[in-house]
């Protein structure tokens, strides 16, 4: 019987990790563009900029792109996009 020494598994674990990468990237940039597209359209981001949600998909993988679709793409959303506050007082 054989045995795998630290070596092989390591080149083992190093061939898995090259698709999950990918993958991410892969996330990363479609949400990346969709929050861009999104932003100029005028339908809004809730929470985050575009680089941020993009973030988010790269770090949290599938999770990721679900919350975002979830808040940007589903029926959960609100028909109203998100006003943007301008950070000047109002003048009463």
């Amino acid at each position: 019987m054989q045995t795998f020494g630290i070596n092989e598994l390591g080149a083992v674990y190093s061939l898995l990790f090259i698709p999950y990468l990918i993958l991410h990237l892969v996330f990363t940039f479609a949400v990346l563009a969709d929050a861009r597209a999104q932003r100029e359209a005028g339908s809004g981001l809730f929470l985050f900029g575009p680089f941020v949600w993009s973030m988010v998909a790269l770090f949290f993988g599938l999770l990721g792109v679900v919350v975002y679709w979830g808040i940007h793409h589903s029926s959960l959303r609100s028909p109203v996009p998100p006003v943007r506050r301008s950070r000047e007082p109002e003048e009463v």
